[in-house]
């Protein structure tokens, strides 16, 4: 918001400092913005910006919606489509470059983490449980170069599977939101899906949980 942008910028001013735009070399300190002239360039930048901002993201959004509509297409038609090379860890890509498959030790991980976590243990519990029986993690599995190979579970790690959409089969777009449903080969039922995030919700998730691992 531009009005808002100027206001940061006055209370910048204000505190003794001084703002400098790499785009003109314009230096606004209290003599600047105490003009006539100083004000109505910076509004006129910072409306400038602005503008380009908006632009940016309308194209960002307009390319993420023809590849999502062009993947949904592929997919209806049965011939797979992948936006990104990066895959939770349950899957692989094919050879084709274009479908998935399960990899299934990491399935039989993920559908664990969900049982333990809808049976009432919590996110920690069920890292614990798992560093103590040395199960690999997630990073064990995944393909890409700058996947993280952790040694260890953590509260988090378990959370982020629990969160996830992808168990089901769903793509969800980290930038807009946007759902495309049936991109992944879903691995775990929606009813376990479901109660896993149920149980999760209401149970404290770092500290001690009401099954496997609970006090």
């Amino acid at each position: 918001k531009i009005m808002e942008a100027v206001t940061q910028l006055q209370g910048i001013v204000e505190a003794g400092g001084k703002v400098v735009t790499l785009q003109d070399g314009m230096v606004y300190d209290d003599d600047a913005m105490n003009s006539l002239q100083g004000l109505i360039i910076s509004i006129t930048i910072m409306s400038r910006a602005n503008e380009e901002s908006k632009t940016k993201a309308k194209r960002v959004r307009e390319g993420w919606e023809g590849k999502r509509d062009k993947i949904r297409e592929r997919i209806a038609q049965g011939k797979g489509g992948l936006i990104t090379s990066r895959v939770p860890f349950c899957y692989k890509i094919k050879p084709d470059g274009f479908t998935l498959e399960v990899i299934p030790d990491a399935v039989e991980i993920c559908r664990r983490v969900f049982r333990l976590v809808a049976d009432g243990e919590t996110f920690s519990g069920t890292a614990k449980k798992m560093n103590r029986e040395q199960v690999p993690t997630p990073g064990a599995f995944c393909t890409w170069k700058s996947a993280k190979k952790g040694v260890a579970w953590t509260g988090h790690s378990v959370k982020q599977i629990i969160n996830a959409e992808w168990p089901i089969g769903n793509f969800v777009s980290r930038k807009t939101g946007d759902r495309i449903e049936g991109y992944f080969p879903p691995i775990v039922e929606e009813e376990l899906w479901a109660k896993a995030r149920k149980v999760s919700a209401k149970n404290k998730p770092w500290g001690k949980g009401k099954g496997l691992g609970g006090g």
